[in-house]
């Protein structure tokens, strides 16, 4: 998803979201280790925030806000000639990776073999496996699944799509907060026994984060006069601040998820244009891209090794050696999945599978 960090109006990266993303995968991967692996490495963080609450899934939440803001961005250049080109682009995008990750799982011995048929068109739902890979796999196919509907939506008809999306966005949220989920199936459980809890975030998150690019388009010719600035960047640290607080609940406020998820849009658009000084300082420091390019590998590959000493009960060896092993494996996993992967072998895939369509 490398190619999706471009600025929605200027074509520029915004660094600030990819410091962001950063913070975000790191936050799972250490959420997975210490809640599933090193269960002492995960007491031993909530004790450094002081807290006995990591509501690390919130993570993917803004994972899929920022997919949405970058959506729009595939959305509103395009004009739809063919939409099998794009989604064909977006499956290339995606999917190598899982399959990848999949047959390595496979060599060394784990039991999702028989998942091999959905690893193509990986689901978040009712009698799908919702994790082939691992644990980070899901978030993919949610996203997958529903940057086609988006993208199908809008070739339709725009203006119509964007009342869609709306509505869309408000059902998700009042599912989210009217109805409980029923555990055990799942990621986070199934509404009414046919939908995940998983797929309904994906779906209001992307949309409001499609809703969020749409108003950065807009408001691209406000003057950053010092009002704004100064609003701006007070926006930005409260956005700041109430996500870490509700990821890390270091806060005594207990926040409502819709709220932080709409503070953080808010903080994606003001990023979008450097109007803070928050992100404007922070998207002056380019060199961030060097390591935020292997956000997506390291979201991948981490799944890898962690399913692995999940399965096997970590081989009776101590929980902090498997953490050390899954650091020290991480780093050929993500460099051989990004370079061969990603940076090799999908460039040359869609000169067969995704080719532009010719006009005759």
């Amino acid at each position: 998803m490398s190619d999706e960090q471009k600025l929605t109006t200027k074509g520029k990266r915004i660094y600030f979201v990819e410091f962001l993303r950063i913070f975000l995968i790191l936050s799972v991967v250490l959420g997975h280790v210490g809640s599933r692996i090193d269960q002492e490495l995960g007491v031993s963080i909530r004790m450094l925030f002081h807290t006995n609450t990591w509501a690390t899934q919130f993570a993917v939440e803004c994972f899929f806000i920022i997919g949405g803001f970058f959506l729009y961005k595939t959305i509103d250049e395009n004009k739809f000639t063919k939409v099998s080109t794009h989604i064909g682009n977006l499956w290339l995008r995606l999917m190598p990776g899982i399959i990848f990750f999949y047959v390595i799982l496979v060599c060394i011995g784990s039991q999702e073999w028989w998942n091999f048929p959905f690893c193509f068109f990986p689901a978040e739902g009712y009698g799908l496996p919702g994790q082939l890979v691992g644990y980070g796999d899901w978030f993919v196919g949610v996203y997958f699944i529903a940057s086609c509907f988006f993208i199908a939506l809008f070739s339709q008809n725009r203006e119509s799509a964007w009342r869609w999306v709306c509505v869309i966005m408000i059902l998700c949220w009042c599912l989210q907060m009217n109805s409980k989920p029923q555990k055990g199936y799942g990621v986070g459980g199934m509404f009414f026994g046919l939908l995940a809890l998983g797929t309904v975030r994906g779906f209001s998150c992307m949309a409001l984060g499609l809703v969020a690019a749409s108003l950065s388009k807009q408001w691209i010719y406000l003057r950053r006069t010092l009002p704004l600035r100064l609003f701006s960047t007070m926006m930005e640290a409260v956005g700041l601040f109430m996500l870490f607080s509700y990821m890390y609940r270091t806060s005594l406020v207990h926040y409502r998820p819709i709220a932080v998820e709409l503070i953080f849009a808010v903080v994606l658009v003001s990023a979008s244009h450097s109007w803070g000084y928050i992100t404007s300082f922070l998207n002056r420091i380019s060199g961030i891209t060097y390591l935020s390019r292997y956000t997506y590998s390291i979201l991948l590959a981490h799944s890898v090794p962690c399913h692995y000493f999940y399965d096997n009960h970590n081989l009776g060896m101590n929980p902090h050696s498997c953490s050390l092993i899954i650091a020290g494996a991480l780093i050929p996993l993500v460099l051989i999945e990004y370079h061969f992967v990603e940076k090799w072998l999908v460039p040359r895939l869609k000169l067969f599978f995704a080719k532009e369509p010719t006009v005759s």
